[in-house]
């Protein structure tokens, strides 16, 4: 019942554990979001497990993208699904004021009715940063997540506790900007670095105010961390300690998640890894086919997918031209301001190149969002002058660049895959113990002479040849 729901208004302590002081204070940067919109509609993600109210339409519709895709970067990186059931979600709502003009999260969660629920209200959204809000998202689905073990378990949550180590340390690295941002801190710092110890580093429950190096050091902690515990116990064991109740003490970490013989080993480890990666130069961005399909599939517009709700039938995908004819439609706009952003997104880290194509293709957007204006003898035009046909033309302009640049690339990987397969052509020499591999020629069946060989091969290993090593490299999902 909704008077049962607001009656638990503090879920933290009805819950008794997990999310701290549930108020995290961001000093802003830049808006990522607008002005809280008390009369805004309710928009809901794809999944249905993400909810914003009291956001601009714009903005929410942007967040329920934003909120899946990190929900899902969460998901891969412990290798395990946040267990939602039926009518469970994350409610998101904007409101409130500070004085001071600073935004404010406050993290709460409960159960009613046997059901999780938890909600993350953002006081003063226009000032908050993204990172924060991303912070705040992690905490709250890592909660979710060992909750769920718990529950299945049959174990009690009352002496669960999730250090902000982790957590933040975890957000830290869902995205390649502060991954980027953290290291280029990391080599600006260097061997000066103050209080980077391994040892302290996993004592923090709780991040100290201001704890911008803070987070840097939790982010490049799990950085490394990652690397190590995805060949052991995988973040799935190190959670599953915290449901127990109890911490995550070096020496534990060191043996059971880093395959490692203590602490000492383990600092001396973080230590080197941390000397190294702050002598390495960044490497830059990579431009290659994966790189320019990923532009070309973020211009696959799925209106459903961004919650739009057109009056009029349309295709469930659009192109961007295909998106130019509904210019006049606010569906059409709201939906140019959300693509602004996902490009933004995507030219943070891309190759200068394809930057340059990203921002044509934004500049269009930009366009694309404004309401037009009418006039009777001039017909449709922008607020900025921009017409219908000078829109067409900074679209094929666009596509013209787009277009150039997978050619080149593609003429690039192309020349480089023959100039490797000229060399190795001219360095193979048949191994010892296999025969030569059979030249296939035009004329002859092609799935004969390859059966043909297969039986040689299967000969050769029955008669012992292939035995050595066997076994080795498989993962058994412990």
């Amino acid at each position: 019942r909704s008077s049962d729901l607001w009656r638990v208004c503090e879920w933290g302590i009805a819950v008794g554990l997990l999310l701290g002081g549930g108020a995290c204070v961001a000093a802003a940067q830049r808006a990522f979001l607008g002005p809280a919109q008390p009369s805004g509609p309710p928009i809901t993600s794809s999944s249905q497990r993400f909810v914003f109210r009291g956001f601009e339409a714009g903005d929410g519709t942007r967040l329920a993208i934003w909120a899946e895709d990190l929900a899902g970067r969460l998901e891969r990186m412990i290798g395990a699904p946040i267990p939602f059931r039926r009518y469970e979600m994350v409610r998101f709502s904007a409101g409130g004021e500070d004085p001071a003009n600073q935004s404010r999260l406050v993290l709460t969660q409960g159960y009613v009715e046997n059901l999780l629920h938890q909600r993350i209200v953002v006081v003063n959204p226009h000032v908050m940063e993204e990172e924060e809000l991303a912070e705040g998202l992690t905490k709250v689905l890592l909660n979710r997540y060992l909750l769920g073990i718990a529950s299945r378990d049959g174990v009690g949550s009352g002496g669960m506790s999730l250090p902000d180590w982790l957590s933040v340390g975890m957000a830290q690295n869902l995205t390649t900007q502060t991954q980027s941002r953290n290291l280029e801190f990391l080599r600006a710092q260097g061997e000066a670095a103050v209080g980077w110890d391994l040892g302290q580093i996993v004592t923090w429950l709780e991040l100290p105010a201001g704890r911008r190096a803070e987070k840097a050091a939790c982010g490049l902690v799990v950085s490394w961390m990652d690397e190590q515990v995805s060949r052991t116990v995988k973040w799935n064991g190190v959670l599953r300690r915290l449901v127990s109740g109890r911490d995550l003490p070096l020496g534990w970490l060191a043996r059971e998640a880093l395959a490692m013989e203590d602490a000492e080993e383990a600092e001396a480890a973080w230590q080197q890894w941390r000397s190294r990666r702050s002598q390495a130069s960044p490497e830059p961005a990579r431009l290659d086919l994966a790189a320019v399909a990923a532009l070309k599939q973020a211009l696959v517009i799925r209106p459903a997918a961004y919650g739009a709700m057109p009056e009029e039938p349309i295709a469930q995908v659009l192109t961007p031209a295909e998106l130019l004819q509904y210019r006049d439609r606010p569906w059409a706009q709201t939906l140019a301001t959300t693509l602004q952003g996902e490009l933004r997104r995507l030219q943070a880290t891309a190759a200068p190149r394809l930057a340059t194509v990203c921002g044509a293709y934004i500049r269009v957007f930009a366009d694309l969002s404004k309401v037009p204006e009418r006039g009777l003898l001039w017909g449709t035009r922008r607020g900025s002058g921009v017409t219908t046909r000078s829109l067409e033309e900074s679209l094929a302009q666009a596509d013209a660049q787009l277009a150039a640049l997978e050619d080149e690339v593609g003429m690039r990987a192309d020349f480089m895959r023959r100039a490797g397969a000229d060399d190795s052509a001219a360095e193979a020499a048949p191994q010892a113990g296999f025969d030569e591999p059979v030249r296939i020629g035009a004329d002859e069946d092609l799935r004969e002479e390859r059966s043909r060989y297969m039986d040689s091969i299967e000969a050769l290993i029955d008669d012992g040849g292939g035995r050595d090593g066997a076994g080795q490299g498989v993962d058994d999902g412990r």
